[in-house]
């Protein structure tokens, strides 16, 4: 699975042209083995797929400040992710905002991204 990750999704989800103007929020296992979390990290970060330096939001130097691009998140829970129906309706069973707040419970299960950037984002 990790070879896949790496080969196939990584890529295709880094080469999109919004690179960059979302958020990437990959789920795992929250007792997943220590030697697979840390290989996952260190190829997000070498990919360059953890932060971005956003322009926009600059720090009290006038420097703009790193923006996460990817968490990676211990969690079991499903989520259902928003959807189309053929009319074009936008079906909204699932929030974001929830799934990062329970994050935010458990700590110890944000395995990558930095946590006080995901409250920002909840503000």
């Amino acid at each position: 699975r990790l070879q896949l990750f790496k080969t196939i999704c990584l890529p295709t989800v880094v080469r999109q042209s919004a690179w960059g103007n979302f958020l990437w929020i990959i789920r795992t296992d929250p007792s997943i083995d220590e030697s697979i979390k840390s290989e996952m990290i260190r190829i997000l970060q070498e990919a360059g797929a953890m932060t971005k330096l956003d322009h926009e939001v600059l720090d009290e130097n006038g420097e703009p400040q790193e923006r996460a691009l990817t968490y990676l998140i211990g969690s079991n829970e499903n989520y259902v992710m928003p959807a189309h129906n053929m009319e074009g309706e936008r079906n909204d069973s699932f929030d974001t905002r929830h799934m990062l707040e329970a994050a935010l419970e458990r700590p110890d299960l944000i395995f990558a991204g930095d946590a006080e950037s995901m409250k920002v984002l909840l503000n």
